[in-house]
């Protein structure tokens, strides 16, 4: 169990790093029992009894176990230690308690002079020893009276096998509990005027640092823990601190901040006077802490001390801006906040989702001091004035949505700073090459910043320098460069502003034409750095992934004297809960443009997300999008226009991209690529154009449905949020309605899909489209003779192509499912004759013929299918249609070699589309038995039992393959030969 005693420790005892949870054998120690009990006083100070003892499990463990510290503050705590064995089964060894040692910390943080810790040397160990210790603490309050403040976590130093806690107070407790898997037994009585608190450990409880791949974050739900506290109110809480901040922030102000504050007073505008102020402070302010005593800790120096030294930590930081801010007649407070890097392993247990209305008043929450501004149009603005560079319009990550405590004689309760702010965080990294035939490229770059984007590189900059800044660009812009050959144009790189960074580049660098084997020539652009995250996930992970900042990150890449033989070659869409990106690629009349846009929604991808379908969707994604990397391109002369076909801002038109969504052709998958193109296109000329956003959010939800893995969530998330956006512009828009309808139906929402289809139905009542729509709600609903119903009415009011082929199509897949396979191949030869292209009317004659046996038949037509471009879902039903076959060809007493031959052709076709399929292996299992049964050759049967045995083991769970393979075993037993 970890102790976390109010303020004393609060900066002390951070959370271990913390990771994945290891299995009790896995640990070198395991904390076997843990007893302690707690006498607390009303003046808030305690004596606290402790008896612990630790088991080795290992080499490592026994080295662990030597010495034990107990850390603590000489001018707040007393420690005794009472009695320190070793335990060897029925061997005991008493330390000698003089040999204990009572040694300074020594810590990073240099201020930090005044924590000792007594070290307790056991000995006499081997790996099986255990060690038992007791001792007591005693702790005074002189900083906060009447304050007892305790968090007692569980299971995060090492496993946890048993332990209990006993509060015995004068004054009444008041705790919270977080123990989501029931780890934790509390009771509490009052009993002779003392109130009593149990805590008790129920089971083995281990969140042990265990090694993950990358940037291992502990999800916080999991962790039991308990806070315990005798302050019943934030507002008595805050006061009693309030009091001394306000005697700090009242006196008189320095000349050397009134020289700050005239500095201050010449911008116009509050939020520029907070961040001269800012940055003045830290320019001329060094940071560094003096604790030597508690008070020192909790309470600001004063303003002498701070301009006598030229130096401060985060409270004087703080107050200083305060007080500077007042003088200008702004008002301003100091507040109390949690600070901690958002890639910690401890992030996520720090800012867990509880509510700032159930937090206990402790001083446990917070490690960091800094500034509430209220304007004077009554917003509020959080500064922090220990960064090294000014911020506003959003907090910077390590303190974005931490909980705060203002300090200001008002306060009653807590507040929740913003999270990051996802719109303020930009980077726009324009690149320009001309490709060399020596195999090197003249390139030059812009690189633009904003928000946090930018703020983080100056933060480089003060901290680590200009040569850092400048590596870390080249970085970012993913190319080496000629170090003889580059200039980076002169930036101010000890500037503290929020202000955006700009910086332009140029280099000689390696060209990005690369050439093949073949003599091909490809463009090899690498994605965007932010994507690089997650070529780290592993499916079986047990902490959450930091993914980084929200934000948008746009990279341009303007390749000179290049053509690409097909319009969208290159081009690639992920859509997720966590990240959108998108590769397009446009023609220019100077050679080629490659738009990368990374949007980052969420900092964290969680455990639980690891489990879900969404991310095996994502990763299949991301894999295809990789491969845009390897751009196939030609050469061009820019003078010979006739070279370069125009592109896509002169051939833009809403109704090719419809007819492209609609006609789903050969090239389907291509088709809603390149429609969605042009629909992005044209909203970003005119973003009023609802049209187009509705049919935009259609082509986004096909490309979710055209992988051949059904609908996407986060294409459909993307989609109903582009078709709300089509219909926010206007209301009335049919089209909106029936695709903001089919999207809540494929998200499983059919309450919602049949209101707005309610709407669509109300603005076009005889429209095809919207009988087509209402027909597969009605099915979804399983009301399916009303279905059909609602098909044929489509296809009465088809007016143009595609709606009668659509319909017939849709009739077709009715009759396939629910009715007649004869008419479901009549439909679908009717749509064929309208569209003999249409690659998905060919699949699905192929798996209607397959209904009917007509095995030829369903070949040719999925064979089509395939070749025409829907090739995953195709060739998955060709490889049944194969087994299917094969399977038929040999269904009788006695199969000649050569038919045997032609069914293990056919079967073997089928393993090799589906080389995962049950279906496939068993069938070549099931023909093998045949030519065994036969006499066929010896290893026939061996090769039967092999394929059986595959199917079951990957999941076939028919009776007939199990009886073909208990059929195989016995004729292998019935041949063995018998023994002597």
């Amino acid at each position: 169990m970890m102790k976390t005693i109010g303020i004393t420790l609060s900066i002390l005892l951070a959370f271990p790093s913390l990771v994945n949870a290891q299995k009790e054998t896995d640990a070198d120690i395991i904390l076997e029992k843990q007893d302690s009990e707690f006498h607390v006083r009303k003046d808030g100070s305690f004596e606290m009894f402790d008896t612990i003892t630790y088991a080795a499990n290992n080499n490592q463990g026994r080295q662990k176990l030597a010495l034990r510290e107990i850390p603590y503050i000489p001018e707040s705590s007393r420690v005794r230690i009472i009695y320190a064995k070793t335990l060897n089964g029925e061997t005991v060894n008493d330390i000698d308690l003089r040999t204990i040692q009572n040694k300074e910390v020594t810590s990073e943080l240099p201020g930090l002079t005044n924590v000792r810790k007594i070290i307790i040397p056991f000995t006499h160990l081997s790996e099986n020893s255990k060690v038992t210790y007791k001792y007591s603490l005693k702790q005074n309050n002189k900083n906060m009276a009447g304050l007892f403040s305790m968090s007692f976590v569980y299971g995060l130093e090492t496993p946890e096998a048993q332990s209990d806690v006993r509060i015995i107070s004068d004054v009444p407790l008041f705790y919270r509990i977080e123990d989501q898997d029931s780890y934790l037994e509390t009771s509490y009585k009052e009993e002779n005027k003392k109130f009593i608190l149990t805590i008790r450990l129920r089971r083995t409880v281990a969140f042990v640092p265990k090694k993950e791949e990358y940037a291992p974050i502990i999800a916080s739900a999991k962790v039991p823990r308990i806070m315990v506290t005798t302050s019943e109110s934030w507002e008595k809480f805050a006061s009693s601190m309030t009091a001394k901040y306000e005697k700090a922030l009242t006196a008189p102000l320095p000349p050397f901040f009134k020289e700050i504050s005239k500095k201050a007073q010449k911008e116009a505008d509050e939020l520029k006077k907070a961040h001269v102020i800012v940055a003045e402070l830290a320019e001329k302010i060094t940071y560094s802490g003096n604790w030597l005593t508690l008070d020192k800790m909790m309470y600001p120096r004063g303003h002498k001390e701070v301009v006598k030294s030229r130096t401060g930590d985060c409270k004087d930081y703080a107050t200083s801006t305060v007080a500077i801010l007042r003088d200008l007649g702004i008002t301003a407070h100091v507040a109390l906040v949690n600070r901690i890097n958002m890639n910690s392993p401890n992030y996520l247990l720090v800012r867990n989702p509880i509510g700032k209305n159930s937090l206990l008043p402790s001083p446990h929450y917070f490690n960091h001091a800094i500034v509430k501004m209220t304007a004077k149009d009554g917003r509020v603005i959080w500064l922090d004035p220990t960064n090294p560079v000014s911020q506003s319009e959003a907090p910077f990550g390590d303190i974005a949505d931490s909980i705060a405590l203002t300090l200001a004689p008002a306060t009653k309760d807590l507040e929740r700073l913003p999270g990051e702010d996802s719109k303020a965080n930009r980077t726009v990294i324009e690149k320009n090459f001309t490709p060399r035939l020596d195999e090197t490229a003249e390139f030059q770059a812009n690189v633009h910043a904003v928000g946090n984007s930018s703020a983080q590189i100056r933060i480089y900059g003060v901290e680590k320098g200009k040569e850092f800044i400048d590596k870390i660009l080249w970085t970012l812009l993913s190319v080496q460069p000629d170090k003889d050959r580059m200039t980076i144009e002169k930036y101010d790189y000890k500037k503290r502003s929020y202000e955006p960074f700009k910086v332009s580049m140029k280099a000689n660098i390696a060209s990005p034409v690369v050439e093949d084997k073949e003599k091909n020539y490809h463009i090899m652009l690498p994605l965007p750095l932010g994507l690089s995250i997650y070529n780290r996930l592993s499916l079986d992970r047990k902490s959450a992934l930091y993914i980084g900042s929200l934000g948008e990150d746009r990279v341009i890449s303007n390749i000179k004297g290049v053509d690409v033989e097909d319009e969208i070659n290159g081009d690639c869409t992920i859509y997720s809960s966590w990240i959108d990106f998108k590769r397009r690629t446009y023609k220019t009349s100077e050679g080629l443009r490659i738009e990368d846009t990374l949007i980052t929604k969420k900092n964290f991808l969680l455990p639980e997300d690891l489990k879900s379908d969404r991310i095996r969707h994502f990763a299949y994604d991301l894999d295809k999008c990789a491969g845009t990397q390897m751009i196939k391109t030609t050469w061009f002369d820019s003078n010979k226009k006739d070279l370069v076909r125009k592109s896509i801002e002169d051939t833009a038109n809403i109704d090719d991209a419809v007819a492209l969504v609609e006609w789903r052709t050969s090239n389907s998958y291509k088709s809603a690529k390149k429609a969605l193109r042009i629909f992005e296109f044209l909203t970003s000329k005119n973003p009023e154009d609802a049209k187009a956003l509705a049919w935009m959010s259609r082509a986004i939800r096909d490309l979710g449905y055209l992988t051949g893995k059904n609908y996407q969530i986060g294409n459909l998330e993307e989609a109903l949020r582009t078709a709300d956006f089509a219909l926010s512009k206007n209301p009335t828009l049919a089209v909106g309605h029936r695709e903001k309808s089919r999207i809540l139906m494929n998200m499983g929402n059919l309450p919602e899909a049949k209101k707005s289809f309610a709407k669509a139905f109300s603005f076009e009542p005889k429209a095809s489209p919207t009988f087509i729509l209402g027909g597969d709600l009605m099915e979804a609903d399983k009301n399916f003779s009303a279905s059909q119903k609602s098909f044929l009415k489509a296809l009465e009011l088809a007016q143009i192509p595609y709606e009668k082929h659509f319909a017939n199509t849709r009739l077709a897949h009715w009759e396939l499912n629910y009715g007649d396979r004869y008419k479901s191949i009549q439909y679908l030869k009717d749509a064929l004759v309208i569209e003999p292209n249409d690659a998905w009317a060919w699949n699905t004659l192929g798996l209607s013929q397959m209904k009917l046996a007509e095995w030829d038949n369903a070949i040719a037509s999925l064979e089509k299918a395939s070749a025409l471009g829907v090739e995953d879902i195709a060739n998955y039903n060709l490889g049944l249609a194969y087994g299917g076959k094969a399977r038929d060809s040999i269904a009788k007493n006695k199969v000649s070699d050569s038919e045997f031959k032609a069914a293990e052709k056919l079967a073997m076709k089928a393993v090799k589309l589906n080389p995962s399929g049950t279906d496939a292996l068993a069938v070549l299992g099931s023909i093998y038995l045949v030519y065994a049964t036969q006499d066929g050759p010896k290893e026939s049967l061996d090769r039967s039992i092999e394929y059986l045995e595959k199917a079951i083991a990957s999941g076939q769970t028919q009776d007939w393959v199990r009886g073909k393979l208990n059929q195989a075993l016995a004729l292998k037993a019935q041949r063995l030969p018998a023994s002597k």
